[in-house]
């Protein structure tokens, strides 16, 4: 599971090499595509990282960067919630994920934070009985 903060940026370290079909070469770069999908609201975002790892065969190192909203650059802005992801293998820079070739993992991310919800309390004339409702 990868666990990120709201608006928080680091390093998450995956292993895709077992399942990568694309090579990078000196004409051509290959890009990872990582998907997220809300599972509450099945809203979807898409955003592009390149690998920084100095050793691919046995580990990919992505700068996750939850602070902004350019998808093309490692940044996204995901909310407080548990999201499933999808990374994908591309030669392409563009976020559609049909254009990609395969899907190298799939997963559970969590950003964590404050929620923002709120509470409030409901009681009847029943003196021994209290309710508290949740929106």
């Amino acid at each position: 599971m990868i666990t990120i903060g709201e608006n928080e940026t680091k390093y998450v370290y995956l292993t895709l090499g077992e399942n990568q079909t694309l090579v990078g070469t000196t004409l051509s770069t290959v890009y990872y595509l990582f998907e997220a999908e809300n599972n509450d609201t099945q809203y979807k975002t898409q955003w592009l990282s390149e690998d920084e790892s100095t050793n691919q065969n046995r580990y990919n190192k992505f700068l996750f960067n939850n602070t902004g909203t350019f998808s093309l650059n490692s940044e996204f802005s995901l909310p407080v919630g548990t999201y499933d992801y999808r990374c994908y293998e591309t030669l392409l820079t563009d976020l559609n994920t049909d254009n990609a070739t395969s899907v190298l993992e799939t997963g559970l991310m969590r950003v964590t934070g404050v929620a923002s919800t709120t509470f409030n309390g409901y009681s009847d004339n029943d003196n021994d009985t209290n309710y508290t409702y949740y929106e």
